[in-house]
């Protein structure tokens, strides 16, 4: 039976929340349409390929790559919108696609066009698009949406726990999906090296061990150092002082109970649920008078 908790954060708001890092959340998406697209057509390969970017790629994020079950060349475009999907910059691609992969040595058939917006196949710049890839004998297939999640959530669940924070972890899940976050970190990960970065703290966090307690401690810590600086120059002190005091109140937790952590995150928001509401209420104020 699937754990319902984890399904659930398996949406567009987790992976907002959990990808703002330095590289920016545009590339993370990337990364995961690049994982799912390798997935999905590349997996029937006898023979192994990698996926290459050039610097600037044009029109694809990947040089086209030769799918032998299907015995075509095929490529992917990623595009994450924040607000509304901008059908000009799909319309951009298309057009790079066809500039750069007609005629020449990189000759695509095919391209996946991964989107976290629902994108409307009858609008008029995707209608041009797709009549521009067309005419040069160039098909698109869409992957939107929750199509996309779903591909998640059903096919690949250790996406969902590197992309989407869920890390809830059972020996199931460690035994099956270990090998393809290894593959996945290649050459950047090695055991020999003793270095702490993003990447060792993620599979600290899989395998269950001290330093991921020792990480999720330092997490509080850093939280309360924060508010604390936050309390000297905002006017929301009543909302940080409560903030500062259930983070508090939460419990350390060691190798026996780092699953006691996955609850912080409701036990925080209930106890601040009436600062948040507020929030939300003053925020709709300021953009009705905006």
């Amino acid at each position: 039976m699937k754990d319902e908790g984890i399904e659930m954060q398996i949406n567009w708001e987790s992976f907002a929340t959990y990808n703002h890092d330095i590289r920016g959340i545009r590339f993370k998406f990337e990364d995961l349409c690049r994982q799912l697209f390798a997935n999905e057509n590349l997996s029937g390969n006898k023979q192994f390929r990698y996926l290459h970017a050039n610097p600037n790629n044009h029109g694809l994020e990947t040089e086209p790559i030769y799918d032998e079950t299907n015995k075509r060349w095929i490529g992917f475009q990623a595009k994450f919108f924040d607000q509304d999907v901008h059908y000009e910059q799909i319309k951009h691609s298309a057009e790079k696609i066809v500039e750069y992969y007609t005629g020449k040595d990189g000759v695509v058939d095919l391209v996946y066009l991964f989107c976290n917006k629902a994108i409307t196949s009858t609008a008029k710049q995707y209608v041009n698009a797709v009549e521009c890839l067309i005419k040069a004998n160039i098909d698109v297939q869409l992957v939107t949406d929750t199509a996309v999640l779903d591909l998640i959530r059903n096919k690949y669940p250790y996406l969902g726990l590197y992309y989407f924070g869920n890390h809830t972890i059972q020996q199931e899940w460690f035994a099956t999906h270990t090998s393809y976050m290894l593959d996945e970190l290649g050459e950047r990960y090695n055991r020999d090296f003793n270095v702490g970065t993003v990447f060792s703290d993620e599979l600290s966090l899989f395998i269950h061990d001290r330093r991921a307690a020792e990480y999720l401690n330092a997490k509080k810590t850093v939280l309360l150092d924060e508010i604390s600086e936050l309390l000297y120059r905002s006017n929301k002190r009543d909302y940080l002082r409560k903030l500062e005091e259930v983070v508090s109140a939460l419990p350390d937790v060691n190798i026996e109970t780092l699953y006691h952590s996955i609850e912080w995150n409701s036990t925080v928001r209930l106890a601040v649920a009436t600062f948040l509401d507020n929030f939300g209420e003053e925020l709709k104020k300021l953009e009705a008078e905006r």
